[in-house]
C-alpha cells in the first residue's frame, strides 16, 4: 500500500503575514469588460486590500491613441498612476500616528488628528496606553504655550485648538 504525503493547502505563516501585512497591500488589475451593446471597455483598477477600497479606476473604450497599437500612452498612465497611487500612500503614512515612541509623541499626533473641540476622554481612546494625568499635564502645557483653549471646566471641558503655533 503506498502512503500518501500530507500537503497542506495554506500554511499558518502565510495567512499570518497575508493578515499582518493587508494594511500596507494594495492589489492592481487591469482587465476587459465586454457591454451588451458589444462595446469593449479596457479597466484598470487599483484597490486596498485591507478595506477593500478603490484607490484608482479608470475605463476607456479606446486603450490606443487613433487605432495604433502603441504601447507608450498606456505604459505612461500605468507609470503616472503608481506616482499618484504612491503619493497618496506616503501622506496615509505620514497622518499615522507612531507605534512606538514617548507619550507625548504620542498625545502630540494624537491632538493634531482630533477634531475641534474634543475631551480628555477622546484623546485617551486614541492614546490607550497613556494615563489621564499625563495626557492633562500635556494638554495644560499646550495652554500654556497658547496652541489649545480650555472651553468649561469639569468632566465635560472640552478643549479647542486655536491658530498659533
Amino acid at each position: 500500500m503506498v502512503k500518501r504525503r500530507f500537503v497542506p493547502t495554506d500554511s499558518q505563516a502565510w495567512r499570518s503575514f497575508l493578515k499582518n501585512q493587508a494594511k500596507a497591500m494594495w492589489s492592481g488589475d487591469f482587465f476587459v469588460q465586454h457591454t451588451v451593446g458589444f462595446r469593449v471597455l479596457c479597466v484598470f483598477v487599483i484597490m486596498e486590500l485591507a478595506n477593500r477600497k478603490v484607490i484608482h479606476m479608470h475605463v476607456t473604450d479606446h486603450p490606443t491613441l487613433e487605432g495604433r497599437h502603441d504601447v507608450l500612452p498606456w505604459f505612461n498612465y500605468f507609470l503616472s498612476t503608481l506616482r499618484l497611487a504612491y503619493r497618496e500612500f506616503e501622506d496615509r503614512a505620514g497622518r499615522q500616528r507612531p507605534a512606538r515612541g514617548s507619550k507625548a509623541e504620542l498625545i502630540a499626533c494624537g491632538l493634531e488628528n482630533l477634531q475641534s473641540p474634543f475631551g480628555i476622554a477622546d484623546v485617551e481612546r486614541l492614546c490607550p496606553n497613556v494615563s489621564r494625568e499625563m495626557i492633562r499635564v500635556i494638554l495644560n502645557r499646550r495652554r500654556e504655550e497658547g496652541r489649545l483653549e480650555v472651553l468649561g471646566r469639569g468632566r465635560d471641558a472640552k478643549w479647542r485648538r486655536t491658530d498659533r503655533k
